[in-house]
């Protein structure tokens, strides 16, 4: 029995931390570049300026997120503000929601919370990948370096991964400006990436309704390995598809994450001139 045990507690861990660790990881690190970015750019040309700089693009973006993923498990859409800026409390855009009447669809819709609340990480990520496409000369190499540090990071020290991780950054910045810092596309595409990247995060509200359902999660996870080892199959080969899966979900974040930190730099850099020049 407690070897059973451990062989599920096992299992299931190895595929929770192969699925979340690193993508965790990476959204935890884009929510603070992006609340320092806004921070630096609220020095440099206050909280309107900020808002009407980057929100009209990076506010729909991240709340069309929402609604979409909300859509998609059963979420009753009731009201929505793509960009609708609150000067008293800060609030840019929202999504009101309900969960179904139905009884048997509740559980779905709970965890769709989960997948709603972390939706704008993906959502911006993915809205900069298409501008990449659209705007970038080599895009292919962009992704390629990002998925290739992404799954070296599994065995790499940290001396190593520091390393890979500025390989990186010259990566995608030498495919942005593969034509030269004369074209305008590059510059099109940083512009477009700040306004999405400063509206990257989940909130901390969106995380808080979203927590439930990922309790869930977890435990539908761990029921599911259960049943697989009293079947007699053999559950951890999942690990190895989380793991690719995850690798693709982390270099999709990874490109955020590089172009938040250059996006990071700017603001401050922009900060602190600016904030020589009040004085």
């Amino acid at each position: 029995m407690v070897a059973f045990l451990t062989a599920l507690l096992n299992i299931w861990f190895r595929q929770v931390v192969a699925l979340l660790l690193l993508p965790t990881i990476l959204g935890a690190v884009l929510h603070y570049t992006e609340r320092g970015t806004q921070a630096n750019l609220e020095r440099a040309i206050g909280r309107r300026g900020m808002v009407w700089w980057t929100g009209w693009l990076g506010t729909p973006i991240h709340e069309l997120s929402h609604c979409l993923v909300g859509i998609l498990f059963g979420h009753r859409i009731e009201e929505v503000r793509f960009f609708d800026p609150h000067p008293h409390d800060g609030v840019l855009g929202y999504v009101r929601y309900s969960l179904p009447e139905n009884r048997a669809l509740r559980p779905y819709a709970v965890v769709g919370q989960f997948f709603s609340g972390i939706a704008p990480l993906f959502g911006g990520s993915l809205a900069l990948l298409l501008a990449l496409e659209l705007l970038a000369p080599r895009p292919e190499r962009v992704f390629e370096e990002a998925e290739r540090f992404a799954f070296a990071l599994e065995h790499a020290s940290l001396a190593q991964a520091s390393q890979d991780f500025l390989a990186l950054v010259r990566g995608i910045y030498e495919g942005l400006f593969a034509e030269g810092a004369a074209s305008v596309r590059p510059w099109v595409f940083l512009y477009v990436a700040l306004a999405v990247g400063a509206h990257l995060a989940p909130s901390p509200a969106d995380l808080e309704g979203g927590a439930l359902g990922f309790a869930i999660l977890l435990v539908l996870a761990l029921l599911v390995d259960l049943v697989a080892l009293l079947a007699g199959a053999a559950p951890a080969r999942a690990v190895g598809a989380l793991g690719h899966a995850a690798g693709a979900v982390s270099a999709l974040l990874l490109v955020a994450l590089v172009l938040n930190v250059g996006n990071l730099a700017f603001a401050f850099v922009l900060g602190t001139v600016a904030g020589r020049e009040e004085r």
